[in-house]
């Protein structure tokens, strides 16, 4: 189940990093700039937490969270994708948490 964290935070990661580039190349007033910047830190964070979660899964999921919510902070609807995928990520990578004590 780490895999699949890995893999759905780097999607997410890439759907937040797409969006907040959109964004940010359409932006004409420089509070979406700066909105836009804040969204692709944090998919920069979510990214961070997708490559935590194979050995950390724990930490990998907060950091996961942390850039869901984010990237929802920024920019709400344009996010939602990547915010999905994280909290997925986030919930495999938690639920994974105990899988390699039990082995």
């Amino acid at each position: 189940m780490r895999r699949v964290a890995l893999v759905l935070g780097i999607v997410g990661g890439a759907a937040g990093l797409f969006s907040g580039t959109l964004v940010l190349l359409n932006a004409e007033r420089d509070v979406l700039v700066w909105l836009a910047a804040f969204a692709i830190a944090a998919s920069g964070i979510g990214l961070i937490g997708a490559a935590a979660c194979v050995k950390r899964p724990r930490t990998g999921a907060v950091l996961l969270l942390v850039g869901a919510c984010g990237g929802l902070l920024a920019f709400h609807w344009y996010y939602l994708p990547a915010a999905v995928l994280f909290v997925g990520a986030a919930l495999m990578a938690f639920l994974s948490r105990h899988s390699a004590a039990r082995r």
